[in-house]
Formats: structure tokens, C-alpha cells, sequence
């Protein structure tokens, strides 16, 4: 549609997709702009969803929100990647895309930990720690699913420390791994 529509994007269509909108200043303006399109579609063979058309309207919800909000959940990197492709063409219209992206940018690096399913921020968070003489784990829930795992093990020095400070230290590491979910999020912390 881009390609189509080449010489007259932006000084009076906006093409997203297979959306057309066709803006103009005045009514006499606004028929020779439509007349311009439907000649552009006609002799290109393309056809018009006329229950889809709205003519002549001085104001127009365009792509609105609403449109994706039934998008299916990502389970996997190929169709997280598209995801965030198809949402990054839109991020100019998305007031702190990159505040909003950013957990989900987060598991494409390569040294992202593995995410068991992806949580739902409206949810809360519940981290469960454990300690051990050799290391600490930790679990991040939500409703009881597994959203994601982390283990480490313990220093020397830090082996030496008492249990009650092993298993603070498994805690502290756990909300560190994952400062970018429990961010402005009310979560709780289980730990022995």
C-alpha cells in the first residue's frame, strides 16, 4: 500500500497496513483527494470494504488502541519478535513505548533467562526463595505459575555467612534479577 500510494503519503493519506486515511483541509479538497485514492486502487485492482468505509467525517479515531488489544500472548521468541516488531512501528504514537517495551526487549538479549510464560503486570508478583550452604534459588510466580527461575551459587566468603543471611542474600538477588518486573509492582517475598 506504501508503494501505491508513494507520491501523496503524508500531504494527504496515511497508510498503515491496509488502512487508508485520507485527510483534507476542505470538502472541495477532500473529493478530489478520494477521487485521486479510489483511481490509485481501481488501477491497481484493489477493492474497498465499503462496511469498513467512513466518508466526510471532521473527526476519526484512527488505529485505536482497542484494534490490538486482542493480540495473542507471545509464547515463544519468533512471535515475541513480531510482537514487538508490529508494535515498534507504532511506538511515535505511544506515550513511553520504550518504559512500556522494555521487560519483553529484556528476554530477547541473548543472556536473558529463560521465561516460562509471560506475566501479566495487572497480577502480583510472588518471589519464593531458599538458601542452602552452597547456593540460593528463587522462583517468581504468579498465581501459583512459574513465570521465570534463578539460581546462583555462593561465594567462599559468602558460604561462611549464617542461614538467615544466606537466605537475605538469595532475596536480594532474586529481586535484583528481576528489578524489571517488581518495578512500581506491590509483590510479595516467601522465603524460609
Amino acid at each position: 500500500m506504501n508503494q501505491i500510494f508513494q507520491c501523496q503519503l503524508r500531504r494527504f493519506i496515511l497508510v498503515l497496513f491496509d488502512d487508508i486515511l485520507v485527510y483534507s483541509i476542505t470538502m472541495a479538497e477532500h473529493l478530489q483527494h478520494m477521487r485521486k485514492v479510489f483511481s490509485i486502487l481501481s488501477t491497481n485492482s484493489l477493492h474497498i470494504n465499503a462496511k469498513k468505509c467512513r466518508f466526510e467525517e471532521s473527526k476519526q479515531e484512527y488505529l485505536g488502541i482497542g484494534c490490538r488489544q486482542d493480540w495473542p500472548i507471545a509464547r515463544n521468541l519468533k512471535k515475541l519478535r513480531g510482537f514487538l516488531g508490529l508494535t515498534g512501528y507504532y511506538r511515535k504514537f505511544i506515550t513511553n513505548y520504550a518504559l512500556i517495551a522494555w521487560p519483553l526487549t529484556q528476554l530477547l538479549r541473548k543472556d536473558a533467562f529463560y521465561c516460562i510464560t509471560l506475566p501479566n503486570f495487572s497480577q502480583e508478583f510472588i518471589v519464593k526463595t531458599d538458601a542452602s550452604g552452597s547456593g540460593v534459588g528463587a522462583i517468581l510466580l504468579q498465581q501459583g505459575r512459574p513465570i521465570a527461575y534463578f539460581s546462583q551459587a555462593l561465594p567462599r566468603k559468602a558460604k561462611l555467612k549464617s542461614a538467615y543471611e544466606r537466605e537475605l542474600m538469595g532475596v536480594m538477588l532474586a529481586v535484583r534479577k528481576w528489578r524489571h518486573y517488581l518495578m512500581y509492582q506491590h509483590f510479595i517475598i516467601k522465603s524460609d
